[in-house]
């Protein structure tokens, strides 16, 4: 379900998504926020900025921001890849798909039919595939430490481990097993590895960065599935507030 690639610090993960319910998901999220995508042509590499306009069953409707006509190349393609930006042009989302029909609205404007993709790669990098969920109170985190249950709340979420505020300084490499994760009205046990314990000025506290270990497939769709439904939350709070 995802590689490795990279050295050392540089290294980043591929999270493939294929699962039609999360693949919808991420396609509604990014239609109601209006985020940007990055169509790229191939075999020419030609590319340009749009929009999605209407996602169906089975192909997704594309703003062709006409009148740049070379937009229109798009037509002669053998296959596009399609990045899904962040708000700040990071393309950390894409999936690879074909071209199926040009719409004309009227004799000067057009729009793209594109198959739905039945992949999407998430690469997980530091700022990439990650939420914050201080403000949801609603993600928790308990292990046994020295004899003593210990009860956290989840401050910053990802696919590969997440974060949280403790007045213990918990050394750096060690492995806590079958480790409580509460996801609102969902719960798990995984084992887990401390990354580091960094001393915040906040209280005297420490901000622990955790990482999951050989985390199940299973498991690992109900985060990502979490992650988007927080994150349409989210969208739908800064559209209507």
């Amino acid at each position: 379900m995802d590689n490795n690639i990279g050295s050392g610090n540089a290294k980043v993960q591929l999270l493939k998504i294929n699962k039609p319910e999360i693949i919808d998901q991420i396609l509604n999220n990014v239609l109601i926020s209006r985020k940007n995508i990055l169509i790229v042509l191939y075999p020419s590499e030609e590319y340009f900025k749009s929009y999605l306009i209407e996602t169906t069953k089975k192909s997704i409707i594309i703003d062709s921001l006409m009148p740049f006509e070379g937009n229109k190349n798009i037509i002669s393609s053998k296959f596009l890849k399609i990045g899904i930006g962040n708000g700040d042009d990071i393309f950390e989302r894409y999936f690879l798909t074909n071209y199926i029909n040009i719409i004309s609205i009227d004799n000067n404007d057009y729009n793209f039919e594109i198959n739905k993709p039945k992949e999407v790669i998430f690469i997980e990098k530091r700022k990439a595939l990650r939420v914050s969920t201080d403000d949801t109170d609603t993600v928790y985190i308990s292990f046994l430490y020295n004899k003593n249950i210990l009860f956290y709340k989840v401050y910053d979420l990802s696919a590969g481990g997440l974060a949280f505020d403790s007045d213990i300084k918990f050394e750096q490499g060690i492995v806590f097993k079958n480790v409580l994760i509460k996801l609102e009205n969902d719960d798990f046990k995984l084992d887990i590895k401390i990354m580091h314990s960094t001393y915040i000025n906040i209280n005297g506290k420490y901000r622990i960065g955790i990482m999951f270990i050989d985390i199940p497939s299973k498991i690992l769709d109900k985060i990502i599935n979490f992650m988007l439904t927080l994150e349409r939350s989210k969208i739908n709070s800064n559209i209507y507030y």
